[in-house]
């Protein structure tokens, strides 16, 4: 697949020669992590990696990717959990740290792709909707719609540290609506914190830009 150096990672709009994207004003030069992927790493022949969402987590990291068949934008969750595995110095495949660690990294492989066919048995307007999911870099990938918008955590932040009870609420009474979802087909989620709930404006006209 024939990809432009000029493509901006933050937003896949052509940004020329720049560093700095004139349409987003996404930083290419930024320093990034070595354990995420380049920029424009293609995926599974049919995805481009762009810029990070949110922060790394101990378990993976989340990227806006462009699905260049559909020409729209992704969110690609890789399984990396930092703990147990690192990136090879051809700055794509993973490998465990130790033989020890190999053998905890995959099960952790199996359970992140059986939590990918788990999530797409789900069609609910609260639970984000899963693509595609498949392996290389001898890991594995996880591809779901993407949503423009920013974590519980951010607004939270944004709010000076609290919001009030009315708006609490708002925010919780469709993820309640979700859960009751999720537990109906008999799978717990374990995970259910600010980081983890994003608010979408296409859905939460509520939300402040």
């Amino acid at each position: 697949m024939n990809i432009p150096s000029t493509t901006c990672p933050g937003c896949f709009a052509d940004k020329g020669s720049v560093a700095i994207c004139g349409s987003c004003g996404y930083d290419e030069n930024e320093r990034r992590s070595p354990l995420v992927l380049p920029h424009r790493t293609e995926l599974h022949g049919q995805y481009l990696v762009g810029k990070v969402l949110g922060k790394p987590g101990g378990f993976g990291i989340t990227y806006l990717a462009m699905d260049m068949k559909l020409k729209v934008k992704v969110a690609i969750k890789e399984y990396l959990p930092r703990d147990l595995a690192g990136r090879d110095s051809n700055h794509s495949t993973v490998y465990p740290h130790s033989k020890e660690d190999a053998e905890f990294f995959a099960k952790g492989l199996d359970d992140f792709l059986k939590e990918a066919q788990n999530l797409a048995q789900f069609d609910h307007a609260n639970i984000v909707r899963v693509r595609n999911f498949f392996k290389e870099n001898d890991t594995a990938y996880i591809v779901m719609d993407y949503y423009d918008g920013i974590t519980l955590m951010e607004y939270v932040q944004r709010k000076g540290g609290k919001v009030e009870w009315q708006m609490a609420i708002k925010i919780m009474t469709p993820i309640m609506d979700a859960i009751r979802e999720v537990h109906a087909k008999g799978f717990l989620h374990r995970d259910i914190k600010p980081h983890n709930i994003y608010l979408a404006p296409r859905y939460c006209k509520w939300v402040d830009s």
